[in-house]
């Protein structure tokens, strides 16, 4: 019956469907619920449902039982099928619920049940509101939390001699600074490593990574600490008690315990500029710091990436080998030592995966089988190594015919075409035409003669089976690639001839290169179409996940502890289960998020290599934790709404703001609580271990190889990206509700020093070397960051608007958009991503630099792949000969 119901509605009213059918299954099958009751919704065929169920829940009739249950769900069957309300109708109740919304709660720091009841998603989100018998959760929660991370931290170094192999990356050459009898020397190890040293061992990325969980302890301490001094007592004694009056003793540190109209409200203004201007001058001064680690990577990093620049949206004339290299040639001459178009090898790379295959299964099975049945598979591979190789030679053989045919015409036709007169047939880059405008007359002469059989050169068309519009360029210096990279576009049009630094080699996503820019843009678009679905479908997820989890500890309360269905949630286990699910469920659904969000990324977005797939990752996985964590107490039922009625309304995300935000800091402090759990468990590396496990004690591999198999961990959520993501939410969380519940800053002091502590050890002493990328990821970390603190100032604007006696309060806290305009402004000015002309010209006598960085410099761990090994340079691998490629 509901399957029928959800395709017969429309993908708005389904989404709204699901929620409150899933709202109803949760509120019915666990406890009685009055602040989710009045949920709007426009979808006619449920909203008759949604009024009958919140008239019960205000006169306090719902009882949970069994029998009650399977009353409701017949009621609710059964209006889906009745409902007379119209559409009108549905939505002028919806607009009424956006007005209850509005107007000002007269209960102080807690809103009355009809202001909150747009926080129905929320709740099935399990994103509770702040309620009396929160403190009991919460001690629960960090007493169940704490013994889990004890638990774990203890069982680690046992695990770490047992299997030294799992845990420690003994290529490096530092597993002696673990090697100690003492238990916790990996702390220690840990903790002492500086950003320079991270930086030397691992690369600038993880360095940078790791440096940010020191920046924002160092931030949240000049945050944190003031207004755990100053903030909580005022709001303690000098509150009027709101939250004692409904019991909540968690918020007697909170804005929770402030009555409308204190004079408190006048300190949380001045509160706001600290807060802001402080967080603003800190991540300036790490930028200026990062400046410096940022110019020491480019000038360590080894060719030929450092000699080397990716040249896309090459023009079809220039799209051959000896094309290209011409008019690089031209543009720099002497400076350019190679130069190559991408080929299409798209069908030679299908011919050698079937290669690959049976050369594994020769070498797995090479004991195990018969000489017949060895000769079978010699015979077999021999024949896809010939279908390889002589597809790899007509490739080769086209390649050198287009490059005979142009490599005598490509500099007569640029120039003969640059100083013909009115000849504008085709678009020559800018510096060509530059340097060769002021031929002779005898070269006009001659151009002129040879215009007949040589304009057909800059007319052709790209051989589009063969050749792409992305190539590498070589240089013979350093300094000719960072002049060449920081002197930019070469052509009128900013499209043609882009520069760009490359990955490392053994990086680079070849097959990516190879698509057709309109191939490309049509991917990207359906690929950003699903990302929007994403957007849209998620919250059904999480609400499904949610009402299952509920469900499920009903379940374990009924049969496990007894006692009518109010005993239960008012028990101590009832209370520390509540506190502990709502933050478990949103944590584990939203770490299947950057899985999706990977595998729609690889297969619709030219990337170009896995890391940059990995910052692409970032962006995208913080944006949904902080709609989906953050954000989405306020946004009711559909993401897409919120966003059209803010538009419309912008003083309406204020308002929500204000209202919801603050009744629910006691969720996010259990939130911050869980996350302890989440990375000592990553310090275990369990898949990992059992990867090992299996190989080494089942199948009998030897360690090496076991060890080989087990690496490297999960690159959706254990990457750099997704960290990197988590790691930005968690400091945006504790700027947003750093003076509304000053508590939630020393827990967050708490989180990014054991993050410090257990990935310090995991990227130095235990995974295995990833591209790097140079400080990208720590440039939007702090980008996220500064963005982030918008959501605090907007949120204290409202909060003061409402709360306060007099507006001033909330104009004098709007004013801190000046030093967030300017700071943000200010630090973003600075060029990081590539050598300040100053520098190139100082880089030569800086190439000492690399001998002092030490023989173990960033680039070399930059040029390994994942897998290991080196590569030498940019190349396309099944191009190369067969015994190389092959052997």
């Amino acid at each position: 019956f509901h399957g029928q119901q959800v395709f017969r509605v429309s993908m708005r009213h389904y989404l709204c469907f699901a929620l409150s059918l899933a709202g109803f299954c949760a509120v019915n099958a666990v406890r009685p619920d009055t602040s989710d009751s009045q949920a709007a919704a426009p979808d006619p065929d449920f909203l008759s449902g949604v009024k009958v169920s919140a008239q019960k829940a205000a006169e306090g009739a719902v009882q949970v039982t069994n029998k009650i249950s399977d009353g409701i769900h017949k009621d609710t069957t059964d209006t889906l099928h009745t409902s007379k309300i119209d559409l009108p109708e549905a939505e002028k109740q919806q607009e009424d619920i956006l007005q209850q919304l509005e107007e000002p709660s007269e209960t102080g720091g807690h809103l009355a049940t009809a202001d909150v009841t747009h926080t129905a998603l929320a709740k099935m989100l399990g994103l509770e509101l702040n309620k009396p018998g929160d403190l009991q959760a919460f001690t629960s929660n960090i007493i169940l939390n704490g013994s889990l991370c004890l638990i774990l931290t203890l069982l680690f170094p046992p695990l770490l001699r047992r299997f030294p192999r799992v845990y420690l990356e003994s290529s490096r050459g530092i597993s002696s600074a673990v090697e100690s009898s003492n238990p916790f020397a990996w702390v220690s190890a840990s903790l002492g490593l500086s950003a320079d040293e991270i930086n030397k061992i691992v690369g600038l990325d993880q360095a940078m990574l790791l440096e940010f969980t020191n920046l924002c302890t160092r931030i949240l301490l000049l945050i944190s600490i003031p207004a755990v001094m100053l903030l909580c007592p005022l709001h303690f004694f000098y509150g009027d008690g709101e939250a004692s009056k409904v019991g909540d003793k968690l918020s007697y540190f909170g804005i929770g315990n402030v009555s409308r109209g204190s004079w408190i409200c006048w300190v949380h203004s001045g509160a706001v500029w600290y807060v802001v201007i402080t967080l603003q001058r800190m991540l300036f001064f790490a930028q200026q710091r990062f400046l410096e680690l940022r110019a020491a990577w480019l000038f360590a990093m080894q060719p030929p990436r450092s000699t080397t620049l990716l040249v896309s949206s090459i023009p079809d004339h220039f799209c051959t080998d000896a094309a290209f290299m011409k008019v690089m040639s031209l543009l720099y001459p002497d400076s350019v030592a190679s130069a190559f178009i991408v080929k299409k090898t798209r069908k030679l790379q299908k011919l050698l995966v079937p290669v690959q295959d049976v050369k594994k299964e020769l070498a797995k099975t090479e004991l195990a089988i018969t000489s017949r049945e060895k000769e079978a598979l010699l015979t077999r591979l021999q024949d896809l190594r010939s279908a390889a190789e002589q597809e790899r030679e007509r490739i080769v053989h086209a390649v050198d015919e287009d490059n005979k045919e142009d490599v005598g015409k490509a500099g007569c036709a640029l120039r003969m075409l640059s100083s013909f007169p009115g000849n504008q047939t085709v678009d020559l880059p800018w510096e060509l035409h530059q340097k060769t405008k002021d031929l002779d007359t005898d070269d006009k002469q001659k151009a002129n003669q040879d215009f007949s059989t040589e304009s057909t050169f800059l007319q052709k068309q790209r051989n589009k089976s063969l050749y792409s519009n992305c190539g590498f360029v070589t240089f013979k210096s350093r300094r000719s690639a960072d002049t060449a990279l920081v002197q930019g576009h070469v052509s009128p049009d900013s499209h043609e001839f882009i520069f760009s630094s490359p990955p490392a080699p053994n990086d680079v996503i070849y097959d990516d290169l190879q698509s057709e820019p309109l191939a490309a843009l049509v991917s990207a678009t359906f690929g950003s179409s699903l990302l929007v679905l994403l957007f849209v479908f998620f919250l059904t997820l999480v609400v499904a996940v949610k009402t299952i989890v509920n469900l499920s500890s009903d379940y374990i309360l009924r049969h496990w502890w007894g006692g009518s269905p109010d005993s239960l949630h008012a028990s101590p286990l009832g209370i520390a289960l509540d506190g502990y699910l709502g933050s478990l469920v949103l944590t584990m659904v939203m770490s299947m998020v950057p899985s999706v969000l990977l595998v729609i990324f690889c297969s619709f977005f030219s990337l170009k290599s896995s890391a940059f797939a990995q910052a692409k990752l970032q962006n995208w996985y913080f944006l949904f934790l902080t709609v989906f964590v953050i954000l989405v107490t306020a946004i009711r039922n559909n993401v897409f709404l919120f966003a059209e009625g803010v538009l419309h309304t912008p003083s309406l995300l204020v308002a929500r703001l204000a209202i919801c935000l603050p009744s629910t800091t006691h969720f996010y402090l259990n939130f911050i609580c869980i996350q302890y759990v989440d990375h000592i468990k990553n310090l275990i590396r369990p898949v990992n271990l059992l990867k090992f496990c299996y190989k080494s004690f089942v199948e009998g591999f030897a360690e090496e190889e076991a060890k080989k198999f087990s690496e490297p961990e999960d690159q959706t959520y254990n990457g750099i990206g997704s960290r990197c993501a988590r790691f930005s939410l968690i400091m945006v969380m504790a700027i947003t509700f750093c003076t509304i519940s000053p508590l939630i800053g020393l827990l967050a002091i708490i989180y990014f020093i054991l993050c410090r502590a257990v990935y310090g050890f995991l990227i130095v002493f235990s995974e295995t070397q990833k591209p790097d990328l140079g400080g990208v990821f720590w440039v939007d970390l702090l980008r996220h960051v500064s963005l982030g603190s918008l959501i605090f100032i907007t949120l204290m604007i409202g909060v003061l608007y409402e709360r306060a006696a007099t507006s001033w309060p909330a104009f004098i806290a709007a004013g801190s958009f000046i030093p967030w305009i300017v700071g943000h402004l200010r630090r973003e000015s600075l060029h990081w991503s590539s050598l300040s002309v100053a520098r190139i010209s100082m880089s030569e006598e800086h190439e000492n630099l690399k001998e002092t960085l030490g023989s173990a410099s960033t680039e070399d761990n930059q040029d390994q792949a994942p897998g290991g090994g080196r590569c030498s340079a940019y190349r396309q691998l099944e191009l190369m000969p067969q015994d190389e490629h092959f052997d």
